[in-house]
């Protein structure tokens, strides 16, 4: 019975601590990359596009606040454009992505189905490296979704020669950091039951 108990606490344990590290993983938007390494993506066929509009790569991730793309793209344009064609909840909506290599500085406007103007920032999210320019950008959630909490969101990420996914939407599927603490808290009190049926028990 002892040992029985020990492997429930442990598994229990171990579900509560990788809760807790999702909840607090997050980028940061400082135009390094390292801190992608980890989150899903897709690679874009190479050379399906002209040199300086073939996408590489395409990731994403969330948290409670923010969707996060992150784009690699081959070519050495000084100046270059591309969107991101969002659809979520509220509508479908239209990421204009202005990027600048020697500044470094992204500009991003979000516009809505009627090309109206909503929500805009910038700042220095890209790095050039060889003949790659990585970009990494975010756009609230809020302006997408009704609700951060549980969401569904697809995208695709367009130029006028190349797209990501080539045929289709990348589809995100989001349970929010909220949602993990409340399990986070399930689980403390569900290990308490346990201690507390154990003791009695044994006594």
């Amino acid at each position: 019975m002892k040992n029985k108990f020990l492997k429930i606490l442990i598994i229990i344990s171990v579900l509560y601590i990788n809760i807790w590290e999702i909840a607090l993983a997050s980028i940061t938007l400082d135009g390094r990359f390292s801190d992608w390494n980890n989150e899903p993506g897709v690679y874009d066929t190479v050379s399906d596009a002209p040199e300086d509009y073939d996408f590489l790569e395409i990731k994403w991730t969330f948290d409670q606040s923010n969707l996060y793309v992150y784009s690699n793209i081959n070519g050495y344009l000084k100046s270059f454009s591309y969107d991101i064609y969002i659809s979520g909840e509220k509508g479908s909506f239209k990421l204009n992505i202005h990027c600048q290599s020697t500044s470094r500085f992204v500009t991003l406007s979000l516009y809505n189905s009627n090309d109206q103007y909503i929500w805009g920032t910038k700042g220095k999210w890209m790095s050039v490296d060889n003949q790659t320019r990585k970009v990494e950008l975010y756009v609230p959630l809020s302006y997408l979704v009704f609700h951060t909490e549980s969401f569904t969101i697809n995208f695709n990420v367009r130029n006028q020669y190349d797209r990501v996914l080539d045929n289709g939407d990348i589809i995100v599927m989001g349970i929010s950091t909220g949602f993990n603490f409340i399990l986070g808290i399930l689980l403390i009190v569900l290990t308490a039951l346990i201690i507390y049926r154990y003791r009695s028990k044994k006594a």
